[in-house]
């Protein structure tokens, strides 16, 4: 879905990894793994919450707040672990 939403707001899609993802690989803590993943989700939500609204595109914008939304649940699910 991310790759063909990159497509139609013609942006040059890849399935490269940053650095974030080498950053959570190189924690060894199950815990303190999870905790990372949840502050960069965290950052995902700001951005698309931010992001969401401008985009004119019907079909972008409905597969973003899906996105959104996996991110919201994937957080609160951490989350409840630590409760």
């Amino acid at each position: 879905m991310l790759m063909r939403t990159i497509k139609a707001l013609e942006g040059n899609a890849s399935s490269a990894t940053g650095a974030f993802w080498g950053k959570a690989m190189a924690i060894p803590d199950l815990e303190q793994r999870l905790d990372f993943l949840n502050r960069g989700q965290t950052w995902v939500v700001r951005r698309l919450e931010t992001l969401i609204p401008r985009i004119e595109d019907a079909q972008v914008r409905a597969d973003l707040s899906i996105m959104l939304e996996a991110h919201r649940g994937n957080i609160e699910r951490i989350d409840a672990r630590h409760a």
